[in-house]
């Protein structure tokens, strides 16, 4: 009897050991496994990890123009993937132009492309800006300033579509092929004067028919597109952003000036340095383009040389020879002339000397001051005399 319970028992052991043994096999398995899950899990933690984040940009600060006004960006345009910048232009004391630009920027570029626009905002230029060739762009608004001037308001207020064609293209191709045209949408009058035109870049006909908006962005990439699209359906936002700023009229006596810009061989200058001891300066206000303009310049070095031994000084500023081919030719220009004074380039600083007609002369002090009205044309006689009742005022 106690040899078949011992039996049992050993009998009842053994089976407890297989059971043992084939509960601890998987568990073993398991182990593996579990560690790969987990590194696969660290893995996937790094990949997240190593995705770059998006730049964030500080905002926009308002842009300030010469011009009587500033823009105040809306909450909407702080926080775009594209970049936004400025094109300027003036036409006169009392028009100006600017061009809002929406660009497709990498976010490796973005901070370069700020600093690129924010220096070309600074110059004078009607074209396309050479900053924005490099990248994907938009012109999204431009807004028309004029300074007394409701008859031009109200042209480009009610002027059609066919009407602004026609004026602008002259003969019309296919009245089926299509072209981007400035479009109305308000008018900001400001309290100081000045009226902003505010237009919306439109694809029409030219038979004037509005074509889809987002049919004239299909050049930009589709995540810009869109966001180039709001900005183009709410005006209402960049108009909300225009307000009166401080400003009087440029270029009158008594008035002082001061600018930093280039020569044309692309040195930085200032009015304080290049006005530092001279009586007066006289400042002729040239283009490349303008004949009488050219043909005195042999006599202006002349007449730099006379105003030399006065403690005076002759420099001149080319009104269009602000990048490639306009400078070159300037260039070529001057040493034509045999000129060896210095020319600079006229850029947003500078807009008492943004005339209509060329060549225009001011005289200023060593300070700055605008010392008498401008002599408006050439004539060597004119800058004489003037010149000698600008020094009886420094004495």
């Amino acid at each position: 009897m106690k040899k078949m319970i011992c039996l049992l028992l050993a009998l009842l052991c053994l089976v407890s050991l297989c059971a043992c043994g084939g509960s601890a096999a998987p568990a073993a398995d398991t182990a593996p496994a579990a560690e790969a899950e987990s590194e696969a899990a660290e893995e996937a933690a790094e990949e997240v990890e190593a995705t770059p984040e998006p730049v964030v940009m500080p905002p926009y600060e308002p842009f300030e123009t010469p011009f009587g006004f500033q823009v105040e960006f809306p909450e909407e345009y702080q926080h775009l993937k594209g970049e936004l910048a400025w094109s300027c232009s003036s036409f006169g004391y009392k028009e100006a132009h600017l061009s809002l630009y929406y660009a497709e920027v990498p976010d490796g570029e973005r901070e370069a492309f700020r600093e690129m626009a924010a220096d070309a905002s600074k110059n004078i230029d009607g074209w396309v800006p050479d900053w924005t060739r490099d990248y994907k762009n938009e012109n999204i608004f431009d807004i028309v300033a004029l300074k007394d001037d409701d008859a031009m308001v109200e042209y480009y207020e009610t002027v059609t579509l066919v009407d602004f064609i026609n004026d602008y293209f002259g003969e019309i191709p296919d009245e089926a092929m299509s072209t981007n045209v400035p479009f109305y949408m308000d008018t900001v009058a400001l309290e100081n004067g000045w009226k902003l035109v505010v237009q919306r870049n439109q694809l029409c006909t030219f038979a004037g028919e509005q074509l889809p908006i987002a049919q004239g962005l299909q050049h930009l990439s589709e995540e810009y597109r869109e966001e180039a699209l709001s900005l183009l359906e709410n005006p209402d936002l960049l108009i909300s952003g225009l307000k009166e700023a401080p400003w009087e009229l440029p270029g009158q006596v008594g008035s002082k000036v001061s600018f930093v810009t280039q020569n044309l061989q692309g040195d930085t200058v200032s009015s304080d340095d290049i006005l530092a001891g001279h009586k007066v300066t006289m400042v002729n206000v040239w283009a490349t383009w303008c004949p009488p303009c050219i043909a005195e310049l042999p006599d202006l070095e002349e007449l730099n040389a006379a105003f030399a031994e006065k403690d005076c000084q002759v420099i001149g500023i080319c009104a269009d020879a602000t990048h490639g081919d306009s400078l070159k030719e300037a260039l070529q220009i001057l040493g034509d002339a045999g000129v060896t004074f210095s020319n600079l380039k006229l850029n947003m600083d500078m807009m008492w000397a943004n005339v209509n007609t060329m060549p225009t002369t001011f005289f200023l002090s060593e300070d700055g001051t605008i010392l008498t009205d401008p002599v408006v044309g050439a004539s060597i006689g004119a800058y004489n005399s003037t010149l000698s009742k600008a020094l009886a005022q420094v004495g």
